[in-house]
């Protein structure tokens, strides 16, 4: 059975080298060889320090408090396998004289204390002293370890790190399209808890979204923002990928902006009842126009894994009345006639009286471009063509007039539908459907005479 550190610690993004050390710092614990135990855990909590020390100096990233000659000749030590735990320890205790704040790390005077009690009982297990080291005291480490490891990140990392990523995506600086996966990277190290990554995050989206005033929006699937934005939605760090989630959560302008550009997060916000439902609820068609292309993807995800069976003829309705259109096509044409768009859709428009006296004109070409998308996607039926041909037996000009004209000219199957539904049904055909009639009637003769 794992103990609860062993089980923390494999939930942590440690490298392979510091996981070496605390595996075995827990076999010995086991065992109970507890010396041994709390001189590799040690070890272990300095070597995760000394892994940031090293990943910030690879990235060209430093501790505002330390110049640069003293971090050179840092990093320099750190590869001497005689002194590098005495070095990062060293780190742990430096500070300024008058702020008394840390030099490395985001760390209170307590937790410098603290360090130098936990390197006193490293020394007692090493040189074989008097002090009685049980499991107690191994223990005791640990909790310090899953409590504080998170504050130390380095200090003054937030501003500079900001100040970078700045830098990257100004051409003037930096070469467009280049990978920001080394500033992604640093993200979790320059805060203090995981509950800070929200709101550096809104700092930097912040911060770009006023430096970069010509097309921040993220819709341009190739621009290095948008690939910026998606490295951290999709980030193996689970922390820095929750954090996302949390941070676009605050805002519903910046919650559907990203939302849009990458529909399937949508899914990681299910378990959260209150949430969700007030999104689909008011939301998702308050902010309709941020979706672009994705508004469908969108919707449909809501009416079959959200939305409860008894609401979902209520939403599709709201679909018919307020979704854009545009955004319908070969790919998702077959889900919405499956929801029930097109039937919703018929009901709104005909049997209604919408286009009878004394308003149908008026409301016919209001209504032209829906009323032809109907036409286009839906089910013709007697009713639809009884009310359609009544509307046109008295009006000779109009959008709707022209819009339904040109319509059956490019879709003769369908006026061919409209015809038959008219035979069957015995409803006679005012004079604006001769001409097609007609043009029918020529191209059938020519085929006979071929």
């Amino acid at each position: 059975m794992n103990l609860e550190f062993e089980n923390w610690i494999h939930s942590q993004s440690f490298t392979d080298e510091s996981l070496d050390l605390i595996d075995e710092a827990i076999r010995c614990y086991r065992i109970g060889a507890y010396r041994a135990s709390f001189i590799l855990s040690y070890s272990f909590f300095l070597k995760i320090l000394k892994n940031r020390l090293e990943t910030c100096a690879s990235q060209q990233f430093k501790p505002d408090l330390v110049d640069e000659r003293t971090w050179r000749n840092i990093i320099m030590k750190l590869n001497n396998d005689d002194i590098w735990e005495n070095v990062v320890f060293e780190t742990t205790q430096a500070s300024e004289k008058e702020s008394k704040r840390s030099k490395y790390y985001l760390i209170s005077d307590g937790l410098r204390d603290d360090m130098r009690y936990w390197r006193r009982r490293r020394n007692d297990c090493a040189h074989a002293k008097n002090s009685v080291i049980g499991n107690s005291i191994v223990e005791s480490f640990w909790h310090f370890i899953q409590s504080h490891l998170s504050k130390f990140v380095i200090n003054g990392g937030r501003e500079g790190l900001l100040n970078k990523i700045k830098t990257h995506f100004d051409p003037n600086y930096t070469e467009p399209g280049k990978s920001a996966s080394f500033l992604i990277e640093q993200i979790p190290l320059v805060v203090e808890s995981f509950s800070e990554i929200p709101f550096f995050l809104q700092e930097i989206y912040s911060m770009l979204k006023n430096e970069i005033t010509i097309g921040f929006k993220l819709k341009n699937e190739e621009s290095p923002l948008r690939n910026f934005w998606k490295e951290i939605a999709f980030s193996n760090n689970e922390k820095l990928r929750i954090g996302f989630l949390n941070f676009i959560k605050n805002d519903w302008e910046v919650f559907t902006e990203f939302i849009s550009a990458f529909p399937s997060k949508i899914n990681e916000f299910t378990t959260d009842e209150v949430f969700i439902r007030n999104f689909w609820k008011e939301q998702f068609f308050e902010y309709k126009y941020n979706y672009t292309k994705n508004f469908w993807e969108i919707a449909l995800f809501l009416v079959k894994n959200v939305i409860p069976e008894g609401e979902k003829d209520s939403f599709v309705g709201k679909l018919v009345n307020k979704a854009p259109r545009r955004y319908i096509n070969e790919h998702n044409l077959r889900d919405i006639k499956q929801i029930g768009y097109f039937t919703k859709m018929k009901k709104s428009l005909f049997g209604t009286g919408k286009f009878g006296p004394p308003n149908g004109y008026t409301n016919a070409n209001y209504l032209s471009g829906k009323i032809i998308f109907y036409l286009k996607h839906g089910d013709l039926d007697a009713e639809i063509v009884r009310e359609l041909n009544s509307l046109v037996s008295g009006i000779t000009f109009g959008s709707f007039y022209n819009d339904f004209k040109d319509f059956l000219e490019n879709n003769n199957n369908i006026f061919l539908a409209f015809k038959q539904i008219a035979e069957s049904e015995e409803i006679n055909l005012t004079e604006f459907f001769d001409e097609f009639i007609e043009k029918n009637s020529i191209s059938n003769n020519d085929e006979i005479e071929d």
